[in-house]
């Protein structure tokens, strides 16, 4: 939601897209071991390499890239052709997996990092309760309404992979700090004294928010695709509006057609084809240019 409402977004939009962000989660639902690597795969990202990641090379492992671009894609077309439920339900789905490569526990090795042991998974989501538990008290909320930097790359594919490629840097040291903290204090939890594991945590959701800045750039960056109704009346009567009105797509317009005292209507020609003398007239659902013209008598 912080990063539509960086962007400009209303209220409302921005409501849909952060209520449909946690949808992907279920997407993969179950506990049988076929569908932990799905939810695996499809919410991670290794990346291939030390050096950054080459825009237009799909390099490393997990589909998280691969679906954010997706559903991005689903977005920016369906918000250019003024569908806003759906571009902004999209948004939410590909913030999804944008968010997730953010967090470090989603850009290791599954085996390296333990992820299929139960202290793996134990390590993972500690972590991300303490991220959700301390959301205002450690000041991780105020970070994200706050970064309004925006990280703008070729396509979401490559922002989300540049995205793991930084975050993976500080995975091994939050792993293990996270089960330091574990073992110190007798086979608990309790991340929130260990001011290391805050500063790692701002820093990533500081690199994830200029990322989904970015992410919802690319949704609005082309605008709602706009047609052109031409309004142009005769001598002795207006019509209103007139001139070049600007209409989005899939929208209707009315027109008034007014005749002078002592003069009626003529006749109504829409795309140069009469519709009978009338003081109104309504465009439906418009899809394409389209004239209408006034006369009087």
């Amino acid at each position: 939601k912080a990063a539509c409402v960086h962007n400009s977004v209303n209220e409302t939009n921005a409501g849909i897209a952060e209520g449909h962000a946690p949808d992907p989660d279920r997407w993969y639902e179950g506990s049988d071991l076929e569908i932990i690597l799905q939810r695996c795969y499809n919410h991670g990202y290794v990346p291939p390499t030390p050096l950054p990641p080459i825009p237009g090379v799909p390099e490393g492992f997990g589909a998280a890239p691969e679906n954010c671009q997706k559903n991005e894609t689903d977005a920016a077309t369906a918000y250019y052709n003024n569908h806003l439920t759906e571009a902004f339900t999209s948004l939410g789905h590909s913030s999804h997996f944008m968010t997730d490569i953010g967090n470090p526990m989603h850009t290791g090795n599954l085996f390296v990092q333990g992820s299929l042991t139960v202290m793996g998974w134990q390590v993972h989501s500690k972590y991300e309760e303490y991220v959700d538990s301390n959301w205002v008290a450690l000041g991780f909320g105020e970070l994200v309404d706050n970064t309004v930097e925006t990280e703008v790359w070729s396509n979401p594919d490559y922002s989300t992979r540049l995205l793991g490629w930084k975050t993976q840097w500080v995975r091994d040291p939050l792993i293990l700090l996270v089960t330091l903290n574990y073992l110190t204090h007798g086979g608990e939890f309790h991340l929130e004294e260990n001011p290391a594991i805050r500063e790692i945590t701002l820093w990533s959701l500081g690199e994830t928010t200029k990322h989904t800045n970015g992410l919802v750039y690319y949704v609005i960056k082309d605008g709602i695709r706009t047609h052109v109704i031409t309004a142009t009346a005769g001598p002795h009567g207006s019509i209103s509006p007139s001139g070049d009105v600007q209409v989005l797509y899939g929208e209707e317009q009315s027109f008034e057609i007014t005749p002078d005292s002592g003069y009626t209507v003529d006749d109504a020609l829409v795309d140069g084809v009469s519709v009978g003398a009338r003081t109104t007239y309504t465009f439906d659902a418009v899809d394409v240019d389209h004239t209408i013209e006034a006369t009087f008598k």
